[in-house]
């Protein structure tokens, strides 16, 4: 019962433009920060949802004949009727909508009272155009307003810039596996089923290593904090960290080892020359903490 109105890909459009806007419209690095985490936040929490719950648009839409069809083919390109629940056109509205609505600092009151009224209605139009474009339907809708709401809670109470960063490679990472583990089983003819079994847990072995890294870092004093990070008295890692950690532990010490070769191999052509210089009474030394 809900109409197909074709003008609505107008602002359906809408949310690519805004999206770009806003890293240049925030005037704090806190805002943008902020800004930052929502997004990324968003994004990775509805790609884990595609991936276990990949949702498709429940019929077909038919290209309008009219000036508004040129954007429908467009769409047809860009954005297929797959990942719907939830809408982030929806979750990225109403994160962008808080995002900027501090960002006009004016005195004048009618100023900021337009401004906000205008922000609100391009933020209600992108949202409500999922549903009138027939790109969405209304379950969708409403996951991506609680998944707008679940991310604007997490996001101020993000303490460093770490817990975002590893939740960011755990949701990445267990995607990758998991699906480079599907095209490999269907491409091998020998035990498919167990290779995409054993790509799976290896998938969710670093997701949940890279979570329980990012929890540990959202911590007041993670790297004094022995449940985290314990070591043995001779200054090693204990097998238990190793087994919470592996994937970061293993990627560290190969970049060591990939840094300590690059050294080797490319500092035997460079010839370094030290010039010596007479130390007096007049030489100072001063300790920084920098």
């Amino acid at each position: 019962m809900i109409p197909f109105i074709p003008a609505m890909i107008v602002p359906y459009s809408w949310s690519l433009i805004l999206f770009v806007a806003s890293f240049f419209l925030v005037r704090t690095s806190t805002q943008l920060s902020l800004l930052t985490y929502r997004l990324i936040l968003a994004t990775i929490f509805a790609c884990l949802i595609f991936y276990f719950y990949p949702a498709r648009f429940s019929f077909s839409r038919s290209i309008p004949d009219d000036w508004t069809q040129f954007g429908y083919q467009f769409l047809q390109l860009v954005d297929k009727p797959f990942n719907q629940l939830p809408s982030l056109h929806v979750s990225y509205a109403m994160l962008l909508g808080a995002s900027l609505w501090d960002v006009v600092a004016s005195k004048k009151r009618w100023i900021l009272a337009a401004y906000r009224l205008l922000l609100t209605g391009i933020c209600t139009l992108i949202a409500l155009s999922t549903v009138l474009t027939y790109q969405h339907h209304l379950l969708d809708m409403f996951g991506g307003v609680v998944l707008a709401v679940s991310v604007l809670m997490i996001s101020n109470r993000i303490r460093n810039a770490l817990v975002i960063k590893h939740l960011t490679l755990g949701v990445i990472g267990f995607l990758l596996i998991a699906i480079a583990g599907f095209y490999f089983a269907n491409m091998s003819m020998i035990a498919s089923e167990i290779a995409e079994d054993l790509a799976i847990i290896i998938a969710a072995y670093w997701l949940i290593s890279f979570m329980m890294l990012a929890c540990a870092y959202q911590q007041d004093k993670p790297i004094r904090d022995i449940r985290w990070f314990q070591k043995s008295s001779n200054g090693r890692l204990t097998l238990h960290t190793w087994i919470k950690f592996a994937p970061i532990i293993i990627i560290y010490n190969g970049m060591s080892l990939l840094g300590q070769w690059y050294f080797k191999v490319f500092s035997k052509s460079q010839k370094y020359s030290l010039t010596p210089y007479a130390i007096n009474d007049k030489v100072k030394v001063v300790a920084s903490v920098d």
